[in-house]
């Protein structure tokens, strides 16, 4: 049976303070569930905090590639294997801390997927983890799963207006938007807390037409649909 709801996606990468102490308040006040992606440092430096946040309902993710990323996204400092075996422990230490949570989507760095020598590495990853959130730019359009390769698009220095211009694409009822958040009102990759909020109120207000969703739940509600994906540009 189709799903005649989009389904948006918030994404917050780093496991940054804001997170714990703006995000994730306006988010139990409208009653969302998102995905956070800590690195393994963030998250175990402040763990009883970010159980909670799983407790909670919020997917921890796996976000052990991202902080050691340049600008571009790549990753010339590692061989695909080693970024393979990087995600996997800490795929491991989740399933360690948060035994009730069930299997985590992992994020890729936003940009190009390139490691050591050029190569590309989402491939090997992809052959291990089912639902990864790549750094590729566009909208997933809902259907036969690809889930391995979920495209993304990041929110930085927009307005409130502008974001919820962007949550407008999910509301045709076959659009999967997944948002990428840096900083939520501090950082110098941020966006104004009161934008962040002013876009979850849209949401709120637009329940009727799409459903809001960590990227790992999201993925098993479209399987055995039809999913392609819209670029953007």
């Amino acid at each position: 049976m189709m799903n005649h709801k989009g389904i948006v996606s918030l994404t917050y990468d780093g496991g940054q303070l804001c997170h714990l102490e703006t995000v994730a308040p306006q988010l139990n006040e409208v009653g969302f569930k998102a995905t956070f992606y800590p690195d393994p440092v963030s998250m175990l430096s402040d763990l009883k905090a970010w159980r909670l946040q799983s407790i909670e309902g919020h997917e921890i993710g796996n976000g052990s590639l991202l902080s050691a990323a340049l600008p571009d996204g790549s990753l010339p400092a590692f061989t695909p294997q080693m970024l393979l075996e990087d995600a996997e422990e800490c795929e491991t230490l989740l399933r360690e801390v948060f035994p009730d949570q069930g299997p985590a989507s992992l994020a890729l760095p936003w940009g190009a997927d390139r490691c050591a020598d050029g190569q590309s590495y989402h491939w090997l990853l992809a052959q291990r983890f089912p639902v990864i959130r790549s750094g590729n730019h566009g909208v997933n359009r809902l259907g036969q799963a690809m889930s391995a390769s979920l495209l993304s698009v990041p929110v930085v220095g927009m307005s409130g207006s502008e974001m919820i211009d962007l949550v407008r694409l999910a509301l045709h009822g076959d659009s999967w938007l997944i948002l990428c958040f840096s900083g939520v009102g501090v950082g110098d990759v941020s966006i104004d807390a009161k934008a962040h909020a002013q876009m979850l109120s849209f949401l709120e207000a637009s329940r009727s037409m799409v459903d809001v969703l960590p990227v790992q739940k999201a993925a098993i509600a479209g399987r055995g649909q039809k999913l392609g994906s819209l670029n953007l540009y």
